[in-house]
């Protein structure tokens, strides 16, 4: 309830606020629902909150019976592969659309790596740190060859149709990638922390302090600013500070919002 009232007040203050100045239009019963009670318009938390419900389920599970987050990605891809058999078109490469139903699988299978990790952080037997400086370089070392491999992956599904009857793997590539990712990035948050200059983290923990707001505002004014027809690099800039500071306020209300309603 409160990951959901916290995703819930940034939405509804924002479309409340775009709607008053005119970028967003709320004409009907349907509008109300898809800006305010399943946000689609924003397809990233539109899946989110739906998948907040089961995450929930799924991680007291887990803690319960202490067993593993990776076990319930593999289990759910089973669970993809099987629909991707019997259900899934597989004429034209389109598994990774935003908005196809299937990619709420890997949207899952994301949230629980994110989870695992932090699992194994708090529990202080995360990997990464027992590990040699070649076995360090190892893991960076496949990350980007992964990377190579999703981003040409990529490619060859769009261009070549005749791929598309294995487009799953795509998104197999991709686990794999945000795995590497994680175990790569994790080793950095403690070395940033222990820098005597604070600014590096400081700007790395405003970030991702904003992800849900800069998300949020960013549609509108990448809209304005394009309308403005400026010239590059200066549209670049107004455009990132424009979306900075409205992250930055919208951020600030809605703490004074969840401050005041606690859930």
């Amino acid at each position: 309830a409160k990951r959901l009232w916290r995703i819930y007040s940034v939405v509804w203050i924002a479309t409340l606020v775009f709607s008053l100045l005119g970028a967003w239009y709320v004409n009907s019963v349907l509008d109300v629902v898809k800006w305010f009670i399943h946000p689609t318009h924003y397809h990233f938390i539109a899946s989110i909150t739906l998948l907040y419900i089961p995450l929930y389920f799924v991680s007291w599970y887990i803690e319960l019976n202490r067993t593993n987050y990776a076990l319930a990605a593999f289990g759910l891809l089973g669970a993809q592969l099987f629909l991707y058999i019997i259900i899934y078109d597989r004429s034209y490469y389109h598994i990774d659309t935003v908005r196809e139903p299937m990619i709420e699988f890997l949207f899952f299978q994301s949230m629980l790596l994110g989870l695992f990790f932090r699992q194994k952080c708090i529990s202080g037997s995360f990997l990464i740190n027992k590990k040699t400086v070649g076995q360090k370089t190892a893991l960076w070392v496949c990350m980007f060859v992964m990377l190579v491999v999703y981003f040409v992956s990529k490619l060859l599904f769009v261009k070549c149709t005749s791929l598309s009857e294995i487009q799953l793997l795509n998104q197999v590539v991709l686990f794999v990638v945000l795995y590497l990712l994680f175990n790569c990035t994790f080793m950095f948050e403690d070395k940033l922390k222990e820098l005597s200059n604070k600014k590096v983290w400081c700007g790395v923990k405003f970030l991702s302090d904003h992800t849900l707001e800069i998300y949020c505002v960013q549609y509108v004014i990448i809209e304005w600013i394009r309308n403005a027809r400026l010239p590059f690099p200066i549209n670049w800039v107004v455009l990132t500070v424009a979306i900075l500071l409205a992250a930055t306020v919208l951020r600030w209300t809605s703490q004074k919002v969840i401050a005041l309603i606690k859930i």
